[in-house]
């Protein structure tokens, strides 16, 4: 998150590590620690990212 996606490490609580971009808009992960069921879908799931990039490399 941090090396090649350029995110910071701004703090963790209650089982949740928060990254942050410089971004204006969603700007902001959040990384569950604890286990999870694999593969289940559902209310509250991402279904997918969309990443910005600086340019086409």
């Amino acid at each position: 998150m941090e090396e090649i996606l350029g995110f910071e490490n701004i703090g963790d609580q209650d089982g949740f590590l928060r990254f942050q971009s410089k971004a204006a808009v969603g700007n902001t992960a959040d990384i569950k620690l604890t286990p999870s069921v694999c593969g289940l879908m559902g209310a509250g799931t991402v279904h997918h990212i969309a990443w910005r990039a600086k340019n086409e490399e």
